[in-house]
């Protein structure tokens, strides 16, 4: 699916971790095609959200502490001038900003300017792993059910073949789900 879309920069892979770091420099593209523009699909469901990018992450991250405070449960962003997006569980903004610092460095492995397998792609942010139970539900119908995502990466360690608890996590119901909806499914 990737290899038959790399050519028209239209590449989405849906990431399931533990947040990103949506101020480095490498997801940003000021000039380049905005998600609106790129993912039609998106256009009228999305919110544009508009962070602050500074020199340097705290000054950033500070800077963006008011639109970040204003981000909804279960609502899809546009991170405007960057390649990426956020699909935000029961956490909000908390959903997006990663603070282990997992996350952050298995989305720049996938869309990365410099180094990403897919540097002309677009990234959606999916915090599985600080949402639990009904919002872990949620959050994996809904990855399933978006015909403009391409690739799911579920970079979590906790997969069952077992019905779906908060206890167990991720099914393998919830995976062969995005698998028969067209998915390539990456489990890393």
């Amino acid at each position: 699916i990737a290899s038959d879309k790399a050519s028209d920069a239209r590449v989405v892979v849906a990431t399931y971790d533990t947040g990103t770091n949506p101020f480095h420099p490498c997801f940003r593209r000021p000039s380049g095609p905005s998600a609106f523009d790129a993912i039609p699909e998106i256009r009228g469901v999305a919110e544009p959200l508009r962070l602050t990018f500074e020199d340097d992450y705290q000054s950033s991250l500070a800077a963006s502490q008011a639109a970040l405070a204003e981000m909804l449960p279960f609502t899809l962003y546009a991170i405007e001038g960057t390649n990426l997006l956020v699909y935000t569980g029961a956490n909000g903004a908390a959903d997006l900003i990663d603070n282990d610092p997992h996350g952050a460095q298995a989305s720049s492995q996938i869309t990365c300017a410099e180094y990403g397998m897919a540097p002309e792609g677009f990234l959606v942010i999916v915090n599985w792993y600080y949402n639990s139970g009904a919002a872990q539900l949620a959050i994996e119908r809904w990855s399933a059910e978006q015909p403009w995502i391409d690739v799911i990466h579920l970079n979590i360690q906790r997969i069952t073949p077992m019905p779906y608890t908060p206890a167990t996590g991720y099914t393998v119901d919830a995976i062969q789900a995005m698998v028969n909806a067209g998915k390539l499914v990456v489990i890393a």
